[in-house]
């Protein structure tokens, strides 16, 4: 299990995601957020995030999440380890977890050759997932990445990996707010 968050921290670092400080403003990418389609609004902050993209904590709610997985979950918050990436700690400090993670991916070659990229250092199984955004992949059963309209995002998950219901339905209310 801690293995997959390896993998997913792996992947941050080798996409170049990790070169600023949370303090520090990270360039702008012209990227703006829509405004949320759900009436639970997230509780972390939603202030933005690196490159400009909106918060990872402003994707997903709790609510969401708990209402999917069928557990509880403490608060969203954004990790204390790697900028850039919100965490859900199931009820406890237990696993499972849940991180949002939004990618600087502006173009749809560029997302593919960085998944691609990804899956290949990791040797990591690099599976298509239809019906999500423009295009998506889950690599390693643990990280589900997808991409829309110029903005990506990663779901990772430290258990057992997610039923592909599951997948969809959180991917869906990540992306009706990216």
């Amino acid at each position: 299990m801690l293995k997959s968050w390896f993998f997913s921290v792996l992947f941050v670092i080798s996409n170049g995601l990790v070169g600023c400080e949370k303090s520090q403003a990270a360039p702008s990418m012209g990227v703006s957020a829509r405004p949320a389609a759900s009436t639970s609004a997230p509780v972390a902050s939603t202030a933005g995030g690196p490159h400009g993209l909106p918060a990872s904590c402003s994707l997903i709610t709790k609510q969401e999440l708990e209402t999917t997985l069928h557990d509880t979950f403490q608060e969203p918050a954004e990790s204390k380890h790697v900028a850039g990436i919100c965490e859900f700690t199931r009820t406890g400090g237990k696993l499972p977890f849940i991180g949002v993670t939004l990618l600087p991916y502006t173009t749809r070659s560029q997302f593919e050759s960085e998944t691609a990229r990804a899956a290949n250092t990791l040797k990591a199984k690099q599976e298509p997932v239809a019906g999500l955004g423009e295009e998506a992949f889950v690599l390693s059963d643990s990280m589900l990445l997808v991409y829309a309209h110029g903005k990506a995002f990663e779901l990772t998950y430290l258990f057992k990996p997610l039923e592909p219901a599951q997948r969809a339905a959180l991917a869906k209310f990540a992306l009706a707010r990216l």
